[in-house]
């Protein structure tokens, strides 16, 4: 959880520093508050789908998508040294994908996550974009 907080924050520094640079051709005064507090998530999600930010290590604990990680494709992989158990649930608090994982370094296919969806995780992760298929 640490480092992705350090990788949010790492963004809205950045977030920042280019807000800065471009003050002068984006007018921020325009914004609504609503549109204002939401920047800083909105530009978050602009660098991940631009592939700026590729992974983020999560610790324990319940993420919900869209505030804690950005909807889109992942894949995970169990950083933790024993066997764990992920557990993905929708707003509606339906199951979407029940995951274990059984060893370190082992990692999941392709998962959608969804605006709204929980992700609960009993162990470390790495949570990393998934950009397609790899030919060799």
């Amino acid at each position: 959880m640490k480092r992705f907080l350090a990788v949010i924050l790492a963004a809205l520094l950045l977030t920042l520093t280019i807000c800065s640079a471009l003050a002068e051709t984006i007018d921020l005064t325009a914004l609504t508050d609503d549109e204002l507090i939401n920047l800083p998530q909105a530009i978050a999600a602009e660098m991940i789908s631009r592939g700026l930010v590729k992974s983020a290590k999560l610790g324990s604990g319940k993420y919900t998508v869209g505030k804690d990680i950005p909807a889109g494709a992942y894949i995970i992989k169990n950083e933790y040294k024993y066997s764990m158990n992920i557990h993905v649930k929708n707003s509606a608090g339906k199951n979407v994908y029940n995951l274990a994982l059984w060893k370190t370094g082992e990692e999941t296919g392709k998962i959608d996550l969804s605006e709204g969806d929980v992700l609960d995780i009993n162990g470390n992760i790495l949570l990393t974009v998934y950009t397609g298929v790899v030919w060799e």
